[in-house]
């Protein structure tokens, strides 16, 4: 329950072009509150939105049943992320391009 002391970026995000995404699986998905969702989006079309705004954070498939469906991008901190040992869900969180492809689990 107290965020206060949670997970920092280590280099800040500026909308450089090199800028992606890293996967993370078997989370507890961010809290919603400053999210925006399309049921209809394919994840390849939910990364193109979000990686075309600045301040979107993160992005996920909205409907993760089955193949999985639409687009779930938040656009601010990701409050309330917990890991499970499994059945937790993907998340796909923003870095600079001098963190990518990194797979330290204290980001």
């Amino acid at each position: 329950g107290d965020w206060s002391h949670g997970c920092r970026r280590t280099v800040p995000l500026d909308c450089e072009l090199g800028e992606g995404f890293n996967k993370y699986s078997n989370l507890k998905l961010p809290d919603t509150r400053w999210s925006w969702y399309n049921q209809s989006m394919t994840l390849v079309e939910c990364e193109k939105k979000c990686k075309s705004n600045c301040s979107c954070t993160a992005y996920t498939n909205s409907n993760i049943s089955g193949a999985g469906s639409g687009c779930l991008l938040w656009f601010s901190d990701l409050i309330d992320i917990r890991t499970f040992a499994e059945n937790g869900d993907t998340l796909y969180i923003r870095l600079s391009y001098s963190e990518l492809g990194r797979s330290n689990n204290n980001k």
